[in-house]
């Protein structure tokens, strides 16, 4: 998949650090149609008559291109400590024909909090929050689908 994108710091100061970026995600070159094999081990004390079985998914997707706009700040409150936030909005690039409840690709919007903060000797934790308000959408089957997300990350990171 080709991506084209344009990021801006937008303005920076001592303590604001202000960001923008534009994309533009080729997802038709890529996302015509989902296949996925499986073949189970022919090992029929683990899969029992299942074994050696396949099976083969294959779904229709079709995505159109999706602009998908971001926007970011980080504060630094103290040398040690970092506040960041930060926004990204796109469209669904889904078409309601090859909506599916297993790939439900359909989210929107996303905010972001998060922080870093640096120990002496070259000790740091950082987190992050990512939150995706919930989105609805209906296929041409008439089936309903929802999706939101909320994920969190946590890491330690020693510089030597």
């Amino acid at each position: 998949m080709a991506s084209y994108g344009v990021r801006q710091n937008i303005a920076r100061s001592e303590r604001w650090l202000l960001a923008a970026d534009i994309k533009l995600l080729n997802w038709s070159a890529v996302m015509d149609d989902f296949s996925m094999e499986f073949t189970a081990s022919d090992d029929v004390s683990v899969n029992g008559p299942a074994a050696g079985t396949g099976i083969v998914v294959s779904m229709e997707q079709k995505w159109d291109d999706q602009v998908v706009f971001a926007a970011g700040a980080q504060y630094t409150a103290t040398e040690a400590l970092k506040l960041r936030a930060g926004a990204n909005f796109g469209s669904n690039p889904v078409p309601d024909t090859c909506l599916n409840p297993l790939f439900p690709a359909i989210v929107t919007t996303h905010y972001t909090g998060g922080f870093g903060y640096d120990f002496p000797g070259g000790h740091a934790i950082s987190g992050a929050l990512a939150y995706v308000p919930e989105v609805t959408e209906t296929n041409a089957a008439g089936i309903t689908i929802e999706h939101s997300q909320l994920n969190w990350s946590m890491s330690y990171g020693y510089t030597f």
